[in-house]
């Protein structure tokens, strides 16, 4: 994902070893280019209406917060997991502020 374009908006660029998927927000459009394939051009009209925060994954995570906590449903990562990663994300963060010091953390 790149912000900093000439183009009004983002530009998302994934890459597969089928193809690729290009999303444009100055476009309103995904691009999907399967190899071998013609590219395809999908409007984002086109496109099925999430509602909720983050184009419904705000709700999509309450939701499996919910099915967790009420028993319907195991939880697919576990705790100490989740908590790993936002503290590495944390400390990535903070070595940004830092000019890229490394950032040790207790076990």
């Amino acid at each position: 994902m790149t912000a900093f374009t000439g183009d009004a908006g983002r530009i998302y660029r994934f890459y597969g070893s089928m193809g690729e998927l290009d999303l444009s927000e100055e476009k309103q459009c995904l691009i999907l280019k399967v190899y071998d394939k013609p590219t395809e051009t999908i409007p984002f009209n086109a496109l099925p209406d999430v509602s909720g925060g983050h184009g419904g994954g705000d709700t999509g995570l309450v939701n499996a917060l919910y099915d967790v906590v009420t028993g319907k449903k195991e939880a697919s990562t576990a705790l100490e997991s989740s908590l790993e990663s936002h503290l590495m994300a944390i400390a990535a963060e903070e070595s940004r502020l830092q000019d890229g010091k490394v950032i040790k953390r207790g076990e």
